[in-house]
């Protein structure tokens, strides 16, 4: 998961953290790649509790592409978030879901009827989507091909949130946009993704620095985007990279440092991810 320019969004309320809690959120993997890192455990959702996290977004993994079973990690791990954070959503999308949309609709309503099926008087179902068309060999290959790609992209996820309006109208719809690759092309698609209802975005546009992350912040016009967390890459082998060496200190510091900038739709940071999560936690959960 990987720069934004202010491309045409417009901005739609989420439920921010209550007084006195953290507005951080964070992506949690249930497994990385062999040599990345290791095993997503209840440990991790405790320590990014600590940091402030009230909004995790747990990845499904395997889970509803057939039917409304679960792996039953991320049924346990679910159930353990839950308890644990204001705010808990399903983490799912693939590539290949620009060339075979269907599976998303199949996963997407698999995932809501599990979630009736286990919560059916108990919280409000968020998903949060991440398809990157820069995975697929025709981005690297032809960049001839790339407007199509975004075309795709937008078509996609705007049926989805048709399909979720439809399936539970309570429903938030979260993206976490790569703009690093994609930032040129999205003011001509900004109009639409704000007309086909999606709630916010998880903005994938690491730097090592936080003089780079206000370069970002301040491209963004509140008035023409939507509500949005900064991600801050954790990747300890990413060259953007804060290296896992974050602690609950050096957030509240970041933050600090982007007081008066980014705007009101500037929720708060997203960490990337939990599975790296180390350094001095926060005591006091802010």
């Amino acid at each position: 998961m990987a720069g934004v320019v202010g491309f045409l969004l417009f901005a739609l309320p989420l439920v921010a953290a209550s007084e006195g809690e953290g507005k951080h959120a964070a992506w949690a993997w249930l497994r990385v790649r062999e040599g990345d890192g290791r095993e997503l455990n209840e440990e991790d959702l405790v320590k990014a509790r600590r940091f402030g996290v009230s909004r995790l977004w747990l990845s499904v993994g395997s889970s509803f592409r057939e039917g409304p079973e679960a792996d039953r990690r991320f049924a346990r791990l679910f159930g353990k978030a839950r308890r644990l954070f204001p705010q808990v959503g399903m983490l799912m999308g693939e590539a290949n879901w620009l060339s075979d949309p269907d599976a998303g609709r199949r996963q997407l309503r698999n995932a809501v009827l599990w979630f009736w099926q286990n919560y059916p008087l108990n919280g409000k179902l968020e998903i949060n989507l991440d398809v990157e068309p820069q995975q697929l060999g025709e981005w690297k290959e032809n960049v001839g091909q790339r407007a199509e790609l975004m075309e795709k992209l937008v078509e996609l996820v705007c049926s989805l949130r048709r399909e979720l309006s439809l399936l539970e109208p309570r429903a938030t719809l979260v993206l976490s946009l790569n703009l690093g690759l994609s930032r040129r092309y999205l003011p001509e698609v900004g109009e639409r993704l704000r007309s086909c209802g999606v709630d916010g975005v998880a903005l994938m546009d690491y730097r090592p620095k936080v003089e780079g992350m206000g370069q970002v912040v301040d491209r963004i016009d509140c008035a023409k985007f939507l509500a949005y967390w900064l991600g801050v890459n954790l990747k300890p082998s990413s060259p953007a990279s804060f290296g896992g060496e974050i602690s609950g200190r050096s957030l509240k510091g970041l933050l600090s440092s982007l007081s008066g900038r980014g705007g009101e739709c500037l929720m708060g940071i997203a960490l990337h991810s939990v599975n790296y999560l180390s350094g001095e936690e926060e005591k006091d959960g802010q």
